[in-house]
Order: structure tokens, then sequence, then C-alpha cells
């Protein structure tokens, strides 16, 4: 086996540089230590941001490829991985699947800091270049627009992205992708319960299954059309009660053009979504006016600010959510204004630095 595995390394290193080098031979420790990567690909290999060299680190090199996995059930480390034993196996008794690479780091290794920033990316984004380089954010980062400041380029660190969200679908706009087997038992696909919410911000009648703006989910399909075998409920805000709603008045549908078309993965609600009440970005920025005020004596005791004025500045850390609240709803109040919200409706409000 290491023989063989040796052989695929010189197969895929020769005349393509370190960083193949690198990556076969973290293949050769799996395949012989583990049984996990067994074999990847390489589809693409460019310089990026056209050549640009970034300090000490010099030009860097982007490479998008395919790993492929082989996990093998018996092992105890293995043994949480759900439903693992019902995954078909192939003739080795190993389970078969595949994750998209795709790695960005210094041309010339021995000039990069031997340090690698590995982003966990959502639904398949790519999104460290832009939260740390400040770079036009893009899944497919090639141009010099996507590095940005250079921020991790002239520190000379590696950045990997991976795949490992197998709900995650290929929309073209290329997303980090994995596949997985579906699991089975005695020949047939494996149905349950399972729970999902939804919450809009604006009326509609249906709402596909995992959608987001980062990415619509391949979520699992109903197993069965009738909504009698399912529930569904409904409430204004998360504290209070849910209520039922009758079988009748929905269905896993999708509207379309003014009509309904039966889809396992939508659901309709014959009166419409509704939607919920939420509070939480008013208290928000009550809480942040008066931390910050001076004309209240209280606040004044809970949060002593020098000269017993107002605070001048607030500074908020935070991004993706954390950093849009930030953004729109943090207030502003020059001088001595109350802490009540009385009169900052009618601004944009925010914090001074986000």
């Amino acid at each position: 086996m290491i023989a063989q595995a040796l052989e695929r390394v010189r197969r895929q290193v020769a005349g393509r540089g370190l960083w193949r080098a690198a990556l076969a031979a973290a293949a050769v420790a799996a395949a012989v230590g583990r049984g996990e990567v067994v074999r990847f690909e390489i589809r693409e290999r460019d310089p990026f941001a056209g050549g640009r060299s970034f300090g000490p680190a010099g030009p860097y090199e982007r490479i998008v490829g395919r790993l492929h996995f082989e996990t093998d059930p018996s092992l105890p480390a293995n043994g949480r991985i759900c439903d693992l034993k019902f995954a078909p196996r192939n003739e080795r008794g190993r389970v078969e699947s595949w994750a998209d690479f795709f790695p960005l780091a210094p041309a010339d290794p021995a000039r990069g800091n031997r340090r690698l920033v590995y982003d966990i990316n959502n639904r398949g984004n790519k999104l460290v270049l832009s939260t740390l380089n400040g770079s036009e954010r893009s899944n497919d980062p090639r141009d010099e627009p996507h590095a940005g400041n250079g921020f991790l380029m002239r520190h000379g660190y590696a950045v990997f992205w991976s795949g490992w969200n197998s709900e995650v679908m290929d929309d073209g706009q290329r997303r980090l992708l994995c596949g997985v087997p579906v699991a089975t038992e005695s020949g047939r696909t494996i149905t349950g319960r399972v729970h999902l919410e939804f919450a809009v911000d604006e009326p509609a009648f249906s709402r596909v299954f995992g959608w987001s703006p980062w990415g619509v989910a391949n979520a699992f399909p109903a197993a069965s059309l009738d909504a009698r075998e399912a529930s569904l409920t409904m409430r204004p805000t998360r504290d209070e009660p849910a209520v039922e709603i009758p079988p009748d008045a929905w269905a896993f549908e999708r509207w379309e053009e003014g009509r309904v078309v039966p889809d396992p993965r939508s659901l309709y609600v014959r009166d419409g979504f509704r939607p919920a009440v939420r509070s939480g970005l008013r208290r928000a920025r009550s809480a942040c006016g008066g931390a910050g005020s001076g004309g209240d004596p209280r606040c004044r005791r809970l949060f002593p600010v020098r000269g017993g004025g107002p605070s001048r500045r607030r500074q908020s850390p935070g991004w993706r959510e954390r950093g849009r609240l930030r953004l729109w709803h943090l207030p502003v109040w020059p001088g001595r204004a109350p802490p009540d919200l009385r009169g900052v409706e009618r601004r944009r409000t925010r914090s001074d630095r986000v």
C-alpha cells in the first residue's frame, strides 16, 4: 500500500512544484495512517492577484481542486459520525466521499511564515479575505481586488478552504461543495422526523426549505406530501406559545405565478407567513444609549465617564449580523441628549466607529 501511495505521489508531483509535493505528502500520510484522503485532483493553478508580490512573502498562487476520502467505519474515532454505519461501502469496506479544496499560498513556500489560516466557510462561501484583508468578497479569489490590502499575504500566511457542508448546492457561484453518500437501511433510504423553523421579514405565501441569501441548501425533502403526516405551528415571537395550524391550511407546495405547485422542499401557508415581532435591536439601542449618555444620573453611576458628561466615542467591533446591527441601529447622540431614543428615529443611527 505504501509503495502504491508513493507511486501515486510521484506521478502527481512531477513538474508541479512544492505545493503539489506538500499536498501529495499529506495525502500519503493520511492514506497510510488513517485511510482518509486517498486521492486529490488539481483542476486549476494560477498566479494570484496577477502575480503581485506581497513583500517578503513574494507572489502567491491559487489552486482549485478536489479531495477524495475513504472513511473506515470500524475505527473508534469515526464512531461519532452520524449514520456512518448505514452508508454504502466500497470493496475495501470503507465509505467514499469528496470535498472541494482551495489553497492560497506563497508560490515559494520558503518565503511564507509556515502558518496556515483555515477559513471555515459559511454555506460554501469564502469570507476570510474580505474580513481580514478588506477585499472584494468572492468565492473565486484570483484578481487584484480579491487581495484587498494584502494583510494576510504581506505577513506570509497560507490560506486554505475546503468544503464540509453537504447541503450546499452548486448554483454557479463557485461555492465549496462536498459529496457524501446517502445512508440506507435494508436497501431503503432512512426517514424520520426533522425540525424546520422559518422567520420572515415580509409577508409571503411560501418559503423554500433552507433558503438563505448566502446560498440555498439542499435540505431534506418531505418523505410524504400529505400534511396530515406532519405538523405546523406558528407564533408571533419566540417567547410566545406556538399555535398549531390545521393540515388543510398549509401544504408542501410553493407559490408560483399565482398558483401552488407541489414541492417536497417548500412550505405553503394558505393565509401566508407573517413577519415576527422583533424588539431585540431596539433594546440594544436603548442599552447603548444609556451606557453612553451623560443626561441620566443613574447612567453616570453605572457607566462613569471622565468629566461626568456623555461619552464622546462609542466603538463597537463585529461582522456579519453583529456588524449590521452596529452600523444601522446603535445610536449616536451629540451633547447631552437623553437616552430614551426620542427624536433618534428620524435619523440614521449608528456607532461612531465599527
